[in-house]
């Protein structure tokens, strides 16, 4: 190798790698909700997580990330976190959020269930509130 070649190192893993961010979806009343991938032993747990749980670090709310297996313990962690959906920045929903059980567009929202006409437009996902 000459000198001139240099290699290519990959980054050193941050404290929040094994968190994903996705599309921004908008409630009934204009709440935003982030969608959420937590990678945990080869698996991924998917959240739906609404912004304003998030404000100001929430305790209540990183409780409930941590159970689905995000790992925000210390400050740091949580700082990253943070500063990863603020670098995200303003995004136009791109669906829309039941957040109450009842009819909502085609499907019926149930506790543990949706019935829909059309089951490729509805998708469940565990929602932190």
């Amino acid at each position: 190798m000459s000198t001139n070649t240099r290699r290519k190192t990959s980054s050193p893993p941050t404290l929040t790698d094994h968190i994903r961010f996705g599309k921004v979806g908008m409630g009934p009343e204009g709440q935003r909700f982030i969608r959420i991938a937590i990678d945990v032993g080869g698996e991924r747990n998917k959240v739906l997580m609404p912004f304003d749980g998030l404000v100001g670090g929430s305790r209540a709310a990183l409780v409930q990330l941590n159970k689905h297996g995000a790992h925000l313990i210390s400050s740091r962690a949580t700082s990253e976190f943070l500063r990863r959906l603020q670098d995200i920045g303003p995004q136009e929903p791109s669906f829309e959020v039941a957040t109450r059980v009842g009819p909502f567009g085609d499907a019926f929202v149930l506790p543990d269930k949706v019935v829909s006409a059309s089951n490729d437009t509805v998708e469940r996902r565990v929602a932190l509130m």
